[in-house]
């Protein structure tokens, strides 16, 4: 019994021992088997990540669409200015027009006016017969070149002033148009900033994202992680270089491209101001030729009626010396036959006279 024993030791020991053996084998086996399934697993929730993020396409910045909407608006701001500069343009020939007109109608108005002028010193002199007549006539005559030497001093001061409007007026729009230039140049870099943070932003977002998993205890995923995030992170870094560099070209482009465009609307903003303070200084002077053309009206008609006195005056004056001169005459007529009466008597008496010298002669010689 006790050699049985000490024969089968050996034999169960080994068995024992081989099976100690596959077990641990098994154990590692399964071991192995757990790992392969983790890193499948893994490498599935990565494949996923990664379809994941390769999906989530990052933000892009808008500056195009800025470019473009910018370019229309300019195009638009420019068909707008062309149109107010082509009715301002009517506007103006309209305006010289009306100007040529009133001018010539102040022309005709100064020639019928130096036609009543004329016309009333004729009267004048008419009635320079009497004293009175002349002194009133005279005083009358030289309160017209007085009033129009008066209303030429009123024109020449509100063409001055005009001008210095018009200057201050300019140098206003001047001022309007580089403020307006600014603002529009700081609306446009503010947007193509604001569009440009996004897009990093969002660059930066996806490449700091991290990629959390269940790890298996064995596994230790820091270091590729770690990997993972620097490798994103230089792309980020790299991409946000890229975006930078043509960004600021896209800029630089865009400010190029808009300085043109907004160059030829302040030209045209310039000239269409131009064009304005010229329709508003004809205008000006429109009124004032209008002003003059009714006080030049409102001189002839007083010339007029001053003329018409006159001549009434002048005509009674004359009516008067006729009356008078007839009356002179006839009493120059009645002094005529008296005179004649007058003359027959001395001849009577000078021929009485010389008979009655001639009989005291012949009586002295006797």
């Amino acid at each position: 019994m006790a050699s049985t024993k000490s024969e089968a030791t050996p034999r169960d020991l080994d068995k024992e021992k081989d099976k100690g053996g596959i077990v641990g084998l098994n154990d590692k086996f399964v071991e192995l088997i757990d790992k392969v399934r983790g890193l499948h697993d893994q490498n599935k929730v990565l494949g996923t990540r990664l379809n994941i993020l390769l999906e989530q396409e990052p933000y892009k910045a808008k500056i195009d669409e800025t470019v473009e909407e910018l370019k229309n608006n300019l195009t638009r701001q420019m068909d707008r200015l062309a149109l107010d500069h082509e009715k301002l343009q009517q506007e103006l020939v309209r305006a010289e027009d009306e100007v040529e007109r009133s001018r010539e109608k102040y022309e005709k108005e100064v020639e019928k006016k130096t036609e009543v002028e004329n016309d009333f010193v004729i009267n004048k002199k008419v009635c320079e017969l009497y004293h009175t007549c002349n002194l009133v006539t005279h005083m009358r005559f030289f309160s017209i070149p007085l009033m129009q030497m008066f209303w030429e001093s009123i024109f020449i001061v509100t063409l001055l002033g005009l001008q210095i409007v018009d200057d201050g007026y300019l140098q206003k729009v001047k001022l309007e148009l580089e403020l307006e230039e600014l603002l529009s140049e700081l609306e446009f870099l503010k947007k193509g900033y604001e569009e440009e943070m996004k897009e990093l932003e969002s660059l930066v977002q996806n490449a700091t994202v991290v990629l959390e998993m269940e790890k298996p205890p064995e596994l230790d995923m820091k270091d590729i992680l770690d990997q993972v995030k620097a490798q994103y992170e230089d792309m980020a870094a790299q991409a946000r270089e890229d975006t930078e560099y043509r960004n600021k070209q896209k800029v630089e482009d865009m400010m190029q491209e808009a300085g043109k465009r907004e160059q030829g609307v302040k030209d045209q903003k310039n000239e269409i101001a131009e064009l304005i303070r010229q329709i508003q200084r004809l205008k000006t002077e429109l009124e004032i030729l209008t002003k003059q053309k009714l006080n030049m009206v409102n001189d002839i008609s007083d010339c007029e009626e001053r003329g018409e006195m006159a001549s009434q005056e002048a005509q009674e004056k004359i009516a008067q010396l006729e009356a008078a001169l007839k009356k002179a005459k006839e009493q120059m007529a009645c002094q005529f036959r008296e005179y004649h009466q007058v003359l027959n008597v001395k001849l009577a008496l000078d021929i009485e006279i010389a008979t009655y010298k001639k009989l005291l002669e012949g009586e002295e010689m006797r």
